[in-house]
């Protein structure tokens, strides 16, 4: 059996010039400005960031966009700690570099991730792609490296009508892994 269904559609949802009228500002106040969109990918981020620190292996890069401006933050691992590159995430021009010590990050990365990394020859740049075979690029927020039950894993982080997904998967497959 059948059975009837009935669609409606608001006219203000469907017109976009309709659907954005704004309220005014209250005086002396500036409207809020929309939060941008990244106009370059993680991969054209991890390119930029790669060239300021050749040697290092990236451990993770996060897309942060309600930054001003809008920014990726591509995250190192030395002997010391870590060490970040930010690049603005329309331009992609390098904005700051930062540095933190070891005892700062402690718990953040598994202890001898850097090594783990280095010994499993993955990078970010080859987990990009595997992640975007399950994700949008438009929702993707995060791609880190972990260690998970002794092996390096690729931890993604996805944001998608304002819910926050995460998951693991392989980085050499990008098979998802049940935890």
């Amino acid at each position: 059996m059948r059975v009837p269904v009935a669609i409606f559609v608001c006219v203000a949802c469907a017109s976009p010039a309709l659907a954005q009228e704004e309220e005014p500002a209250p005086k002396g106040e500036a409207a809020p400005a929309p939060v941008p969109e990244a106009r370059i990918s993680f991969l054209e981020a991890l390119s930029v960031a790669r060239d300021e620190l050749p040697d290092l292996p990236a451990a993770e890069v996060r897309l942060l966009p309600e930054d001003d401006p809008p920014r990726y933050r591509v995250t190192y691992l030395s002997s010391e700690g870590t060490e970040a590159v930010d690049v603005h995430a329309t331009t992609g021009e390098v904005l700051d570099r930062s540095h933190a010590r070891i005892e700062v990050v402690q718990g953040r990365f598994a202890p001898g991730l850097a090594d783990v990394i280095d010994e499993s020859e993955a990078s970010l740049a080859d987990v990009v792609p595997l992640a975007l075979r399950w994700f949008d690029e438009g929702d993707l927020r995060e791609v880190s490296f972990q260690v998970y039950r002794g092996r390096l894993v690729a931890e993604i982080l996805v944001e998608s009508g304002g819910v926050r997904i995460g998951t693991v998967i392989d980085p050499t497959t990008g098979r998802p892994i049940v935890r």
